[in-house]
């Protein structure tokens, strides 16, 4: 489980479409054309996802897909391109000012096997979440799905 993130764009439209049509009718050749264009989303990173374990970027940050993200949707649960800026603004800088209890360093230890193995990766995760980000700000803004 976890949230699904995409970029809202005509392919993500497409994809979405097609998806609906084969829950109705379930149709193996739309299911087949569904996932050739799932994987150009996600070849092209206009897909982001974020597993709800320990590898969850938000989480590490101290916020949620529920309560703080879900701030950030309009109406018809996309969130626009202003607000994917207000989200990257905030994100980062929360992770410049990032402080974890010793608890929390304790079981990213576990996790990770260290603190610092735990961090280097999220900060990975963090460039990739900002590239996806400016993605949705580029194009139109972002569907998320949690």
């Amino acid at each position: 489980m976890g949230a699904d993130l995409y970029v809202w764009c005509e392919e993500f439209r497409k994809w979405d479409e097609m998806m609906e049509e084969y829950l109705d009718v379930r149709d193996e050749s739309i299911a087949d054309e569904a996932h050739k264009i799932y994987e150009e989303l996600e070849k092209n990173g206009m897909y982001f996802r974020d597993s709800y374990n320990m590898t969850n970027l938000l989480w590490w940050l101290g916020l949620n897909y529920g309560r703080w993200f879900a701030q950030f949707e309009n109406e018809d649960d996309i969130v626009p391109p202003e607000k994917c800026k207000e989200i990257k603004e905030i994100v980062l800088q929360r992770a410049e000012n990032i402080k974890h209890t010793k608890e929390q360093k304790e079981k990213y230890e576990q996790a990770f096997g260290s603190y610092q193995r735990a961090k280097q990766y999220f900060d990975e995760k963090l460039k990739e979440f900002v590239k996806f980000l400016d993605k949705c700000i580029e194009y139109g803004g972002m569907y998320a799905s949690y």
